[in-house]
Parts: structure tokens; C-alpha cells; sequence
């Protein structure tokens, strides 16, 4: 993706960067119309493959906004290629791909799904299955109705939350859920909670580029 096309795209985003950070009180119809706005001037620059998200907190003058690639890894690089470009825009932070938000942060699948606690999930550092520098991850559940096939992307949400678009992506193959009684009596004893989790993937563990509210892109 050329420099100059990326630019036009966030030329058209400063210049209505502070409507944005208003989109949290807007009217349906005006949601709508920046919906539509989004749209049109993304998908130039973007493609299927990439999205921006914005993310709100309680102070309405900051927001986030992530360029993400949906965990696909090849389109990592063009990910941070289009933040590379990212100028100086006043309340907004920019991260390339999404980085650990927390166990339950934007965690549609928990509260969707019954006898679902993601506090209540566990593993076992040694318990996993590398296979060409990935990982299957086995999660334990101490609550056996939990072991339902919806609970598998509830599951797979908290992991996400917790490790970051990038390491996830780059480090585990696959998750299984099952019941803790159905482990060996030497993996129980081992078991961890599941926001230990992060600190068995320390490399690459958060988002590759950030570029703050003084224009600084920090590779990280």
C-alpha cells in the first residue's frame, strides 16, 4: 500500500477526529451517518482484511483507535504500515492490532453464555501441545455444565483478551475446554488461574506499533 494513498485516508480522519471523540452521545441517525462515512472512506485504504475500531472511556476528550487485522497474521505488516502513517491528532491514541485489554474487556461470548465464569478458567503451563511454534491450549473448567460447545469462542475471547491480537495469533493453534476432573492428578496440582496466562508468552506480547498523543510511533 503506497505512503500517499494511506495518507488521504488519514487526512479525512483528523479532520473530523474531534466529531469522533463525540460519537458516544450522538443520535441513532448520526451513528448511522458516520457508519456509512466509515465505510466509504475505509475501504479504499483498508480492504476485507483490516478494520479500525474506536474505543471510548470516561474521559470524552481521549479515545483509542485500533487498526486491527482480525488476528490473521499475514496482514500484520500492512496493519502497522497504515499506523506507521498515523499523524499527530489531538485525544486519540493509535495501536496497531489489539493489545491485552483484560479478562472480561469487550467479552461478548461470557455474557451471552450460562454458567460461565472466565475468573473460574484454568490452565497448565505444561499441559499444552506445541507444534511448528504453536500451542494447543487445554483450559479447565471447574464447573462441568461449562463444558458446552458455545462456551469454546467465549473461551477463545478471553485468551484473546488476555495475550493481545498479536501473541495469540502468533502462538496458539487451538483451545480445548474440559472438565477439571478429567485431568491427571499431576496437571490439578499445576493448574494456574487463567489471567496468569500472559506471563507464560512474554515475547510479542502487545501491540507492535503506538503512536500517542505527541506523535511518537513507539515499535514495541
Amino acid at each position: 500500500m503506497k505512503s500517499v494513498v494511506v495518507k488521504h485516508f488519514w487526512k479525512w480522519f483528523k479532520l473530523n477526529s474531534q466529531a469522533f471523540l463525540s460519537l458516544p452521545k450522538a443520535s441513532p441517525n448520526r451513528l448511522q451517518y458516520w457508519e456509512n462515512e466509515f465505510k466509504i472512506h475505509m475501504a479504499p485504504y483498508f480492504g476485507p482484511n483490516l478494520g479500525l475500531d474506536l474505543l471510548f472511556t470516561t474521559d470524552p476528550k481521549n479515545a483509542i483507535a485500533i487498526i486491527t487485522a482480525y488476528g490473521y497474521e499475514e496482514f500484520f505488516d500492512q496493519a502497522e504500515k497504515i499506523a506507521e502513517e498515523a499523524p499527530y491528532m489531538k485525544g486519540w491514541t493509535f495501536y496497531t492490532l489489539y493489545p491485552p485489554m483484560g479478562v472480561g474487556f469487550m467479552n461478548p461470548g461470557c455474557g451471552e453464555v450460562r454458567d460461565f465464569d472466565p475468573d473460574e478458567l484454568q490452565f497448565c503451563p505444561f499441559d499444552t501441545i506445541r507444534d511448528e511454534g504453536k500451542c494447543t491450549l487445554m483450559v479447565y473448567a471447574d464447573n462441568e455444565a461449562s463444558i458446552w460447545k458455545r462456551h469454546i469462542a467465549a473461551v477463545w475471547d478471553v485468551v484473546y483478551n488476555l495475550l493481545g491480537e498479536r501473541v495469540t495469533a502468533l502462538n496458539i493453534e487451538d483451545i480445548f475446554l474440559c472438565p477439571i476432573e478429567t485431568a491427571p492428578e499431576e496437571i490439578q496440582i499445576a493448574l494456574l488461574p487463567i489471567t496468569d496466562l500472559p506471563h507464560w508468552f512474554i515475547d510479542e506480547n502487545i501491540s507492535g506499533f503506538i503512536v500517542d498523543q505527541n506523535g511518537v510511533i513507539t515499535r514495541r
